[in-house]
C-alpha cells in the first residue's frame, strides 16, 4: 500500500515541477531567489519583404528581478517562440522573421517575461513604370514577338525603394494583351488595356495600347 503510494508521488512530481510561470533556468541562481523575468521591449512590430533579409532582425532583451527588486546580474536566459514558423529567435533574444503574423518571444530563467512581436508586410506603396505604353504590331499580331515590358516598385513605410517583393501581375483585357509574371506584357489583338500590379493588398496600374503600324489606330 505504502509502494503505490509512493510510485503515484514519483510520477507527479515532474508534471508538477514546470508551470505556465517557471522554465528553464539555465544560471547558478536557484530559482527561489528569481522573482520575475521581464523582456523588453514588451511589444514591438517588424515590418518585412516578401524575402526575408539579413537585416530583418530585431532584437530583445531579458532582466531577472530578484526578491529584493534588484536586477541579478549576469543571468543566462532561455530565449523561445511560440511559432518557429512565423519568428525564430537565438540565444541572445534576436529575432529572425519567418512569415507574416503575430509570435509570442519568451525568456526564461526559472520564471518566465514574455513579449509580443508582430510581423507586416513592409510594401506601403507600388508604382508601375511606364504608366502608359504602346505596343506597335505588324498584323498579324505574333504574341511572342509584340511585347512591352512594365516594371513595378515598392516603396517601404519611409518611402525608401524596397527589394525582395514579389508582384502579382493582371490584365483587365486579356483579349487584348497578357501579362506574365515578370511584367512582360503580351499583345493579342489591336485595343487598350490596364495592366495591374500588386503587392500586400497594395497596387498600381498602366495603360497599354496595341496599336496597328499600318492604320495607326487602335
Amino acid at each position: 500500500m505504502h509502494a503505490r503510494r509512493y510510485l503515484t508521488m514519483i510520477l507527479i512530481l515532474p508534471l508538477a515541477s514546470c508551470t505556465e510561470t517557471t522554465g528553464a533556468n539555465l544560471s547558478d541562481v536557484p530559482g527561489y531567489l528569481i522573482s520575475s523575468v521581464r523582456v523588453s521591449p514588451s511589444i514591438d512590430t517588424i515590418f518585412v519583404p516578401d524575402s526575408i533579409r539579413d537585416s530583418d532582425r530585431i532584437s530583445f532583451s531579458a532582466i531577472a528581478t530578484g526578491r529584493n527588486g534588484s536586477a541579478l546580474p549576469a543571468m543566462t536566459f532561455a530565449w523561445s517562440t511560440s511559432d518557429p514558423l512565423v519568428a525564430t529567435v537565438d540565444s541572445s533574444g534576436v529575432v529572425t522573421p519567418r512569415a507574416l503574423g503575430v509570435v509570442e518571444i519568451s525568456a526564461a530563467a526559472d520564471k518566465i517575461g514574455r513579449a509580443t512581436l508582430v510581423i507586416l508586410p513592409a510594401t506601403m506603396a507600388v508604382s508601375v513604370s511606364p504608366a502608359v505604353d504602346t505596343i506597335e504590331v505588324s498584323l498579324p499580331i505574333v504574341s511572342a514577338r509584340d511585347t512591352v515590358r512594365l516594371r513595378a516598385s515598392a516603396r517601404d513605410l519611409t518611402g525608401g525603394s524596397l527589394g525582395g517583393v514579389a508582384f502579382t501581375w493582371n490584365s483587365s483585357s486579356p483579349a487584348v494583351a497578357t501579362v506574365d509574371e515578370s511584367g512582360l506584357v503580351h499583345a493579342v489583338s489591336l485595343g487598350s488595356t490596364t495592366v495591374t500590379a500588386s503587392a500586400n493588398g497594395h497596387f498600381a496600374a498602366a495603360i497599354v495600347h496595341v496599336v496597328s503600324t499600318g492604320s495607326g489606330n487602335y
